[in-house]
């Protein structure tokens, strides 16, 4: 019997900026691992190593982008981080760069 299905998945985008110190100090060490900030992310993935593995493991990526932007970027008010976050949509780098989540959809 084959299994398919949709999987819709949400996890932290390891390329946002604020992540690119612990990115440096791992890949100066040479590890492959890159661990989350908080003990509740063993791995953060980047957007290619993510679509990588579902690939591996038979699904097609149908959808991939990002979400809510970085929440520890500033300590500001809520009607400006929306703001923001809208302007952060504009533009893919933009989103790579300050979205703190990316989520994928992908069919098996």
């Amino acid at each position: 019997m084959k299994l398919s299905g949709y999987l819709i998945l949400t996890t932290p985008n390891r390329m946002r900026f604020s992540a690119w110190p612990r990115n440096l100090k791992y890949w100066l060490k040479r590890e492959k691992i890159v661990p989350g900030p908080t003990e509740e992310h063993v791995r953060e993935y980047t957007p290619k190593e993510l679509c990588k593995i579902l690939e591996e493991v038979g699904f097609d990526v149908l959808r991939l982008d990002f979400i809510a932007l970085n929440p520890y970027l500033l300590p500001i008010p809520d009607r400006v981080y929306k703001v923001l976050d809208k302007i952060s949509d504009c533009c893919k780098i933009l989103k790579l760069m300050t979205k703190w989540d990316m989520i994928i959809v992908a069919r098996r």
